[in-house]
């Protein structure tokens, strides 16, 4: 999938620096196309608070400015505090899900986390 945002952690923990580079330049190849979707695996897991609070304002400007929809799978908690609507799975099992709206927000491009 061309536009997508994978930063999975399939290799030994990154350092910060290397971390946040590896994130970066994932999503600047993914978005080169102006994409209308990204699917961000864990966009933050390598990271430190600094970076990965970088990484989510990135992914936020997609949204409100490009009017990108992101799909992010995460554990971070601070990640998922961004979303516009949260699906929680337990064993693959859609267990919860929460749309939230801000008074007067118009529905368009989302963040799912």
């Amino acid at each position: 999938m061309s536009s997508a945002c994978r930063t999975a952690c399939t290799t030994s923990r990154a350092s910060s620096r290397a971390g946040r580079r590896k994130v970066g330049s994932a999503i600047a190849r993914a978005i080169v196309a102006d994409p209308t979707f990204l699917l961000c695996d864990e966009p933050t897991g390598d990271l430190d608070r600094k970076s990965a609070s970088e990484i989510l304002e990135i992914l936020g400007v997609l949204v409100s400015d490009r009017k990108t929809t992101i799909l992010m799978v995460t554990h971070d908690p601070r990640a998922a505090e961004r979303a516009s609507a949260l699906l929680h799975l337990e064993k693959g099992v859609l267990v919860e899900s929460a749309e939230r709206r801000r008074a007067g927000e118009a529905r368009g491009p989302e963040v799912l986390a």
